[in-house]
């Protein structure tokens, strides 16, 4: 049994795109940059047909040389030099112009690396296209742009300019290192961002569609881990709620008076009620919103006026526990709803007692 055929290389076409201007040429220049990569980057779609078309096309067989394109009539194009050599007759696929699709590479990018889509110009940085957004957690999102240049200073001060405009840690994607020197290297890490080269990090699936290489970008995931919430000075711990979450996939088990076993989605964590940002500031002992969980818990998610532990200032309470759930899991909405009879409350997460 023969072994499938192996999935069009798109190297070539990464290297290509850090010599294009534009990034856009007729397919003769494309395949003297990128070989059998500029047809793999059709089949994906990541390049298209401009409306324009060429004005000068590569001389065939003489490299480094340009004919420009001269129309006789509908279907008698020449190309000619300035040396007076023989006029070259041309067919108007040779002055067919393939332009990058930025917003539909930036968009496969994003899906294959783990971001959330979102493609789109950068307003005064024209080397660069607005990628998606990193979330490493639920309520936490850093912006991701992809930078494509032709020369090491338009790369450089699209940098900074992504730069300046992103609060907090950057992800930056070029085709290439070429450009990604130590003085991008020194800001990017000055920003607590990080860089992935597409070379590395892409390639073409065996369905054809543009995905990512067996490791991943492992920059990525250093920094996903990086921003990863940790206990803060006052000993509360900060959930690393996946980014998808909802309030449906929360839930709270109590293992004794102190400890709750939290689960979200693949994530776990055995906390107490002071990792929570449940417990007194002075006696360090449990809070009052600890004690209506509790209660919350023992009634299977509802609280009602005929439960047995009613009170009129759970209305308080509840709602300073749902602000504190809400903190601890960064996720939005109120956690805790009226009933359907709007005579009690009930969680819209799981919670069971011990």
């Amino acid at each position: 049994m023969s072994a499938p055929p192996a999935a069009p290389s798109l190297t070539r076409f990464w290297l290509a795109l850090d010599r294009l201007p534009g990034p856009a040429a007729v397919a003769a220049e494309w395949r003297s940059h990128a070989g059998g990569g500029f047809d793999a980057a059709r089949a994906c779609g990541l390049v298209a047909p401009d409306p324009e078309p060429a004005r000068v096309v590569p001389r065939p067989g003489r490299p480094g040389e340009w004919l420009t394109v001269v129309e006789h009539g509908p279907d008698d194009l020449v190309g000619v030099t300035d040396d007076g050599s023989e006029p070259v007759r041309l067919a108007r696929r040779h002055l067919v112009v393939y332009r990058l699709d930025r917003g539909r590479l930036a968009a496969a990018a994003a899906v294959a690396l783990g971001l959330d889509p979102d493609p789109g110009p950068v307003a005064g940085v024209p080397v660069a296209t607005r990628v998606g957004l990193l979330r490493p957690t639920a309520g936490v999102a850093f912006s991701a742009y992809l930078l494509l240049a032709v020369d090491r200073m338009a790369y450089q001060a699209g940098l900074e300019a992504v730069a300046v405009r992103a609060d907090g840690p950057v992800v930056v994607l070029a085709p290439t290192t070429a450009f990604h020197r130590i003085d991008a290297r020194l800001l990017l890490g000055r920003r607590g961002g990080a860089f992935v080269a597409l070379a590395d990090a892409l390639r073409v699936g065996e369905d054809g569609r543009l995905g990512a290489v067996p490791a991943g970008a492992p920059e990525l995931d250093d920094l996903r881990a990086r921003l990863a919430p940790a206990a803060g000075t006052d000993g509360r711990a900060a959930f690393p709620t996946p980014p998808a979450a909802r309030w449906a996939d929360v839930r709270i088990r109590f293992v004794d008076g102190d400890t709750v076993a939290v689960t979200v989605g693949a994530v776990s964590r055995t906390l107490t009620y002071a990792q929570l940002g449940m417990a007194d500031g002075r006696s360090g002992r449990a809070t009052a919103q600890w004690a209506l969980l509790r209660a919350f818990a023992a009634g299977g998610g509802t609280l009602t006026w005929d439960s047995p532990t009613a009170d009129r200032r759970h209305q308080k309470r509840r709602e300073k526990l749902a602000k504190d759930l809400a903190a601890f899991f960064r996720l939005t909405g109120d956690p805790i709803a009226l009933t359907a009879d709007r005579q009690g409350w009930r969680t819209l997460f799981r919670v069971e007692p011990d």
